[in-house]
């Protein structure tokens, strides 16, 4: 909602120790879009699908239909059996509904981010919902980096970075309803270096939620 010039969250924010089993239990039962499927396939397959996110999904929910942009992770995928629909979900058109839309660490890299929320609503069923996560804009890497007067750490593929209320004040504009806001902090898949960063992102996000390294946003469609 809007106060005076300010965007202000009309739902409360919490924190999730493993954003992947809130994913699971959104997606079980239900037909899902896994927006960015192909991410990671060539880390994952053909030796530890088990792990890879859409692998999971498969797993518990109805139904899956994976979209990406990247030819060469899909064209991975494809070598091992895993089908991913190749497009940009700025103008993909997949002619039917899901009951969830997953977009998970694909928002930050679109570059039009009207076209790709509305577009992959047009893929929500009525009632269904889009489930975004994207790096958090106040992350305590970036104020630390702030303090030190240090350059901005973007990745190159990244053109945007959010806090919620940036989804708030879009939801706002166009007439959406922001319901769940998650932070969290993805587990370490480095050494011991990585784990000690890791822990220490979550002991700040332990003292303030918005220190947290990411988080995920929903928002549902009217039934």
């Amino acid at each position: 909602m809007r106060i005076g010039d300010e965007v202000v969250l009309e739902c409360g924010i919490g924190t999730l120790g493993d954003i992947y089993p809130y994913l699971l239990d959104k997606a079980r039962g239900k037909t899902v879009l896994n927006v960015g499927a192909a991410g990671n396939a060539s880390v994952y397959l053909p030796d530890r699908p088990h792990l890879w996110l859409h692998t999971r999904l498969v797993d518990v929910a109805a139904a899956v239909v994976g979209l990406d942009i990247d030819p060469v992770e899909t064209g991975i995928a494809a070598k091992h059996g895993v089908v991913i629909e190749h497009g940009n979900c700025e103008d993909a058109r997949l002619d039917r509904t899901f009951d969830v839309v997953l977009m998970m660490e694909v928002i930050e890299h679109v570059d039009n981010l009207a076209a790709a929320i509305h577009n992959m609503l047009d893929h929500v069923a009525p009632g269904g919902e889009l489930v975004l996560t994207t790096p958090n804009a106040t992350h305590i890497g970036n104020v630390i980096d702030a303090f030190r007067r240090r350059p901005a750490n973007v990745f190159w593929q990244h053109v945007t970075i959010f806090t919620p209320e940036h989804f708030q004040a879009f939801c706002d504009r166009h007439d959406l309803d922001l319901c769940e806001v998650k932070y969290f902090t993805f587990d370490a898949t480095g050494g011991l270096s990585m784990r000690l960063k890791t822990a220490l992102i979550r002991a700040f996000g332990a003292l303030s939620p918005r220190l947290h390294s990411s988080f995920a946003v929903t928002i549902r469609k009217p039934g």
